[in-house]
Protein backbone atom coordinates (compact mmCIF):
# COMPACT_ATOMS: atom_id res chain seq x y z
CA UNK A 1 0.00 0.00 0.00
CA UNK A 2 1.31 3.22 -1.32
CA UNK A 3 1.76 6.03 1.27
CA UNK A 4 -0.90 8.31 -0.11
CA UNK A 5 -3.35 5.49 -0.03
CA UNK A 6 -3.32 5.07 3.77
CA UNK A 7 -6.42 6.38 5.85
CA UNK A 8 -4.32 8.87 8.20
CA UNK A 9 -2.41 10.87 5.14
CA UNK A 10 -6.16 10.86 3.26
CA UNK A 11 -7.50 12.52 6.94
CA UNK A 12 -4.61 14.74 7.79
CA UNK A 13 -3.02 16.86 4.97
CA UNK A 14 0.60 16.21 5.43
CA UNK A 15 2.78 19.17 3.78
CA UNK A 16 3.98 18.54 -0.02
CA UNK A 17 7.13 19.54 -1.99
CA UNK A 18 6.33 21.29 -5.32
CA UNK A 19 7.03 18.73 -7.96
CA UNK A 20 9.47 20.40 -10.33
CA UNK A 21 11.14 17.48 -12.04
CA UNK A 22 14.58 17.85 -11.37
CA UNK A 23 14.36 14.89 -8.27
CA UNK A 24 14.06 11.75 -9.33
CA UNK A 25 12.35 9.72 -6.58
CA UNK A 26 10.08 12.72 -6.49
CA UNK A 27 6.99 11.47 -8.88
CA UNK A 28 4.51 14.08 -11.00
CA UNK A 29 1.43 15.24 -8.96
CA UNK A 30 -2.05 12.90 -10.34
CA UNK A 31 -4.46 15.49 -10.58
CA UNK A 32 -7.59 12.04 -9.50
CA UNK A 33 -5.52 12.08 -6.97
CA UNK A 34 -5.15 15.91 -5.77
CA UNK A 35 -8.75 16.19 -6.29
CA UNK A 36 -9.56 13.01 -4.17
CA UNK A 37 -7.98 14.58 -1.14
CA UNK A 38 -9.20 18.04 -1.39
CA UNK A 39 -12.61 15.89 -1.56
CA UNK A 40 -11.79 13.68 1.55
CA UNK A 41 -10.33 16.87 2.67
CA UNK A 42 -13.94 18.84 2.54
CA UNK A 43 -15.71 15.76 3.88
CA UNK A 44 -14.06 15.38 7.07
CA UNK A 45 -14.43 19.07 7.42
CA UNK A 46 -17.87 19.01 7.01
CA UNK A 47 -18.26 16.21 9.62
CA UNK A 48 -16.01 17.61 11.99
CA UNK A 49 -18.52 21.10 11.87
CA UNK A 50 -21.57 18.79 11.56
CA UNK A 51 -20.37 16.84 15.08
CA UNK A 52 -18.59 20.35 16.66
CA UNK A 53 -22.51 21.48 16.37
CA UNK A 54 -24.14 18.78 17.88
CA UNK A 55 -21.79 18.99 20.64
CA UNK A 56 -22.30 22.73 21.01
CA UNK A 57 -26.41 22.08 21.10
CA UNK A 58 -25.72 19.02 23.71
CA UNK A 59 -23.46 21.45 26.47
CA UNK A 60 -26.42 24.09 25.66
CA UNK A 61 -29.34 22.02 26.65
CA UNK A 62 -27.43 20.44 29.63
CA UNK A 63 -26.48 24.30 30.90
CA UNK A 64 -30.26 25.03 30.43
CA UNK A 65 -31.09 21.81 32.18
CA UNK A 66 -28.44 22.56 35.12
CA UNK A 67 -30.84 25.06 36.73
CA UNK A 68 -33.84 23.99 39.05
CA UNK A 69 -35.31 26.77 37.80
CA UNK A 70 -35.73 26.24 34.52
CA UNK A 71 -36.48 22.60 34.71
CA UNK A 72 -39.57 23.82 36.59
CA UNK A 73 -40.20 26.49 33.77
CA UNK A 74 -39.97 23.13 31.38
CA UNK A 75 -42.51 21.40 34.21
CA UNK A 76 -44.71 23.74 33.43
CA UNK A 77 -44.57 24.34 30.11
CA UNK A 78 -45.08 20.61 29.85
CA UNK A 79 -48.60 21.75 30.57
CA UNK A 80 -49.17 23.46 27.57
CA UNK A 81 -48.38 27.22 26.11
CA UNK A 82 -47.65 29.98 29.05
CA UNK A 83 -47.13 33.84 28.98
CA UNK A 84 -44.04 34.87 30.72
CA UNK A 85 -46.27 36.63 33.39
CA UNK A 86 -48.01 33.58 34.71
CA UNK A 87 -45.13 31.63 34.75
CA UNK A 88 -42.89 34.47 36.36
CA UNK A 89 -45.92 34.05 38.87
CA UNK A 90 -44.80 30.74 40.39
CA UNK A 91 -41.37 31.76 41.02
CA UNK A 92 -40.03 34.24 43.88
CA UNK A 93 -37.31 35.68 41.27
CA UNK A 94 -37.09 38.96 39.60
CA UNK A 95 -38.52 39.82 36.04
CA UNK A 96 -34.65 40.34 34.51
CA UNK A 97 -33.91 36.96 36.06
CA UNK A 98 -36.72 34.71 34.48
CA UNK A 99 -35.91 36.62 31.44
CA UNK A 100 -32.32 35.33 31.52
CA UNK A 101 -34.14 31.64 32.26
CA UNK A 102 -36.02 31.98 29.09
CA UNK A 103 -33.35 33.22 26.97
CA UNK A 104 -31.16 30.40 28.29
CA UNK A 105 -33.79 27.58 27.61
CA UNK A 106 -34.40 29.33 23.97
CA UNK A 107 -30.66 29.23 23.04
CA UNK A 108 -30.86 25.53 24.19
CA UNK A 109 -33.67 25.28 21.44
CA UNK A 110 -35.99 23.75 24.16
CA UNK A 111 -38.77 26.69 24.52
CA UNK A 112 -39.66 28.78 21.34
CA UNK A 113 -41.95 31.45 22.14
CA UNK A 114 -44.56 34.45 20.56
CA UNK A 115 -45.24 37.92 20.88
CA UNK A 116 -49.09 38.17 21.04
CA UNK A 117 -49.12 42.40 21.73
CA UNK A 118 -47.07 43.30 24.73
CA UNK A 119 -47.32 39.76 26.44
CA UNK A 120 -45.14 36.73 25.28
CA UNK A 121 -46.04 33.52 25.12
CA UNK A 122 -43.76 30.79 25.82
CA UNK A 123 -43.92 26.65 24.96
CA UNK A 124 -42.30 23.77 24.81
CA UNK A 125 -39.86 22.57 21.89
CA UNK A 126 -41.07 19.04 21.63
CA UNK A 127 -38.65 17.70 18.88
CA UNK A 128 -35.50 18.54 21.46
CA UNK A 129 -37.28 17.28 24.15
CA UNK A 130 -37.50 14.05 23.38
CA UNK A 131 -34.15 14.46 21.03
CA UNK A 132 -32.66 14.81 24.89
CA UNK A 133 -34.92 12.16 26.24
CA UNK A 134 -34.51 9.72 23.66
CA UNK A 135 -30.32 10.32 23.75
CA UNK A 136 -30.74 9.95 27.70
CA UNK A 137 -32.87 6.77 27.66
CA UNK A 138 -30.20 4.92 25.20
CA UNK A 139 -27.50 5.86 27.73
CA UNK A 140 -29.51 4.51 30.52
CA UNK A 141 -29.70 1.55 28.52
CA UNK A 142 -25.64 1.22 27.55
CA UNK A 143 -25.06 1.50 31.40
CA UNK A 144 -27.33 -1.52 32.55
CA UNK A 145 -25.99 -3.22 29.53
CA UNK A 146 -22.37 -2.70 31.00
CA UNK A 147 -23.14 -3.82 34.30
CA UNK A 148 -25.14 -6.70 33.31
CA UNK A 149 -21.74 -7.80 31.10
CA UNK A 150 -19.66 -6.85 34.30
CA UNK A 151 -21.75 -9.03 36.68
Amino acid sequence: MALDDSPITNVVPRAKVPWDGSRKDQKAPSQNHNTLWFLNLSFDNRIIRWISKKLFLMNTVFKALADPARREILRLLGRGETSAGELAGHFDITKPTMSHHFSVLKEADLIASRREGTTIFYSLNTTVVQDVLTWAMELMKRSKKNKRRQS
